[in-house]
């Protein structure tokens, strides 16, 4: 059931959309009405997701730290959809450039770049960071023993990990009508653990 109607029609690119956190906002964006297209360097994995998750219009196979392969998927998406509403993708490092200067290598390892982007591409473009803890994805699940997952819990105010539909929920409302005045924000969705860092 669509919550967010003005995300009905969207188009929707989300990279390592195969698995996990990706899937979940692929499920959900479909779920809002939106034409979704996901990105993964897992050939299998996607396969899979189309066939088990209905609604997902493209699955492209891609390597977001090769510029060429994420030139073509682009390209792939942009010749499907006729352009991108929504981008949900992740970064690495922090470069003291703008980011329109930042060589193709380098974009590969950014992280935090989200503030910068929302500083030069506002007001007509927003760019938030959601910063999850831990979540129960499948790559966690496959880490942990129950004995493991049991200790981790506890070091967490929650005393859960999160569920990868979750952060979804979190993606869906940033990238809605009620969100459009957050723009360069850090939102941590992690169960209350950086609260208890000083």
């Amino acid at each position: 059931m669509a919550i967010y109607k003005d995300l009905a029609g969207k188009k929707i690119v989300i990279t390592g959309g195969a698995s996990g956190i990706g899937l979940a906002t692929a499920v959900r964006f479909v779920g809002e009405g939106s034409r979704v297209a996901v990105l993964d360097i897992d050939r299998k994995a996607l396969d899979t997701a189309v066939r088990e998750k209905r609604g997902i219009e493209a699955a492209i196979q891609a390597d977001v730290s090769d510029p060429a392969q994420v030139a073509r998927a682009f390209r792939e998406t942009d010749g499907l959809f006729g352009g991108v509403d929504v981008l949900i993708a992740n970064a690495g490092i922090s470069i003291r450039k703008d980011f329109v200067e930042i060589p193709d290598e380098q974009w590969a390892r950014v992280i935090l770049l989200a503030k910068t982007m929302a500083l030069e591409l506002a007001p007509f473009i927003r760019v938030n960071a959601v910063c999850p803890g831990y979540v129960l994805t499948p790559m966690q699940k496959a880490e942990y023993t129950p004995e493991t997952l049991d200790a981790m819990n506890l070091k967490i105010p929650m005393k859960r990990h999160a569920d990868s539909a979750e952060v979804a929920a979190l993606f869906a409302f940033l990238a809605s009508d009620e969100a459009a005045y957050i723009t360069g924000a850090e939102i941590c969705i992690d169960g209350g653990e950086t609260a208890g860092l000083s």
